[in-house]
Formats: structure tokens, sequence, C-alpha cells
């Protein structure tokens, strides 16, 4: 039962790397093929992994503040631009809470509580252990405050059925900004976000999957594993799916339902916290 974490945490990463074959030959490299952005996106997550996780988190220091920068300009240049109507957001719950439950279970519940189970083979090397918890909470508000933000200025640009059908809205919004016929065709920094959030959460899963495979073999180096991980990641990409539309009715409409996903993602792990926290207690009353 425990190899089968790793490879879901294998088979989430081929899902990103699916995403990076459909989404930038389709933009800003339509003559280049696929194969080729994909082999220097798996080279530079192998070096990555090679370097270790705490080389990846100062990457991430150094390029988040940088990114959050761009996206700040970028609203502003939207707002400019003329093309949001707040009256598209309304009216709220006009379909009562039915509609949000959907969101939220199970695909929302799992991308938050379930996904955060990669984040936990980090959390062994983070010291002090002591504000793991706290972190843990502040950027998952923050990272939730971002997503339900763009969405809603999605939403006022596009309206309700627009935004439905739109596969990658943030570069679709990005694509709208106009202002005095100067400042356009900015699609290249929409794609620069999309790529370095995949390549970081690629690398995270990859990383759980290393990690994770080390423990279960006892081996003292995981750098034997990574070359092998990254080469697998690749091929799920490459074969995955055959187009992006197949691909996104997967990921939202059939492995959220799976029962092997949700029991993996959500009711082992619920279980697992459980009894370790009756174990916790027996322990504190047995020293007592």
């Amino acid at each position: 039962l425990a190899w089968l974490h790793p490879l879901l945490f294998l088979y989430i990463a081929g899902r990103i790397v699916a995403d990076i074959n459909n989404l930038v030959p389709s933009t800003i490299l339509p003559r280049t093929p696929p194969w080729a952005i994909l082999i220097l996106f798996m080279i530079a997550l192998a070096y990555a992994l090679f370097l270790g996780i705490r080389v990846m988190g100062r990457l991430a220091e150094l390029i988040l503040p940088i990114l959050a920068l761009i996206y700040a300009v970028e609203v502003i240049l939207i707002f400019s631009s003329g093309v949001v109507d707040t009256r598209n957001l309304f009216p709220l719950l006009d379909q009562g809470w039915g509609r949000i439950w959907k969101v939220v279970w199970p695909l929302g519940v799992i991308q938050s509580y379930g996904e955060s189970l990669a984040l936990a083979l980090i959390w062994t090397s983070v010291k002090p252990k002591g504000k793991v918890g706290r972190t843990m909470v502040v950027s998952t508000l923050l990272a939730g405050s971002f997503i339900a933000f763009t969405d809603a200025l999605a939403i006022s640009v596009f309206g309700e059925a627009i935004f439905q059908r739109a596969t990658y809205p943030m570069y679709a919004l990005i694509q709208v900004i106009s202002v005095a016929d100067f400042i356009t065709q900015l699609d290249a920094t929409g794609v620069l976000y999309f790529c370095f959030m995949a390549f970081l959460k690629t690398f995270i899963y990859l990383f759980a999957t290393i990690r994770s495979v080390q423990k279960l073999t006892y081996t003292q180096s995981s750098r034997i594993f990574i070359l092998p991980v990254v080469i697998i990641a690749f091929v799920l990409g490459m074969t995955m799916a055959p187009n992006v539309i197949e691909h996104i009715a997967v990921v939202e409409k059939v492995v959220p339902f799976s029962p092997v996903y949700i029991s993996l993602m959500f009711v082992i792990p619920m279980i697992l916290m459980i009894v370790s926290w009756i174990r916790q207690k027996k322990k504190n009353l047995t020293s007592e």
C-alpha cells in the first residue's frame, strides 16, 4: 500500500508535464516540437533535483516576488484596458450553494489538503519544525486568495459562460490587455507564470516520489532514483493525453472522483492521522 503514494505523485507530475506539452507549443512556440520543449524542461528539473530542496527553495524565494510584481502590474493594466465589468459577477449564489460544493468536493479539498501529502515529505527537512504549521496555513490562504481573485477577475472580464469554456483563464486575461493600442501582446508573461509554477509543482511531486522510494527501499542516497523518475515523468507527459481537451476533462471529471484517488489523497491520510493522534494520546497518558 505504501508504494501507491509515490506512484500517485509520479502520475500527478506526469499530468503537470502534459500541461506544458499542451500549452507552450500552442501559444508562444508553435513551430517547436513538443518533445524538444519537454526535454529542456526535464533536464532543468533533473538538475534541480540533483541540487536539492534547499536550492530550489532559494530559487522560489527569488522568483516569486518578481512574478508577484509582474502580476500586480498586469492587473493594473487589465483595469486600465476598460474590459472589467463587475456586473458579470452578479447575481451571487443565484443557484444556491450546490454549485459551490461541487467545486469544493472532491477537487477543491483534494487540491488543498490531499496534495499537501507531497509537501509533508519536505516538512521533515524544515528547521525549526515549529513554524511548519503556520507557514502552511499562511501559504494556503495566500494561494487560495490569489486563485479566487484571478477567477473573479476573469469572470468580470469574460462573463460566466466564456470563463467556463476558457482552457487557461489567466492566459486569456493577459491577451485582452490593450492600453492605448500601445501596451499589448503580453502573452509571454502568462506562459512564464504557468511554466514556473508548473516547474515548481513538478519538482515537489518528483522530489516526493524520490524521497518516498528512498525510504521504502532503505537506500542511503536518493540521487540514483532521479534519472529514472524524470524519464518516466517525461514519457507520461508525452503520452498521457492526445490533446488538451481530453487532458483537462480527465483531470477535472475523472481523476478526482476515482475511489483510489480519493482514498490515497484523503481517506487513508485521515485514518493515519487519527491513529497517530490516539497513539500520542495514549503515550502521554502512560508517561503521566
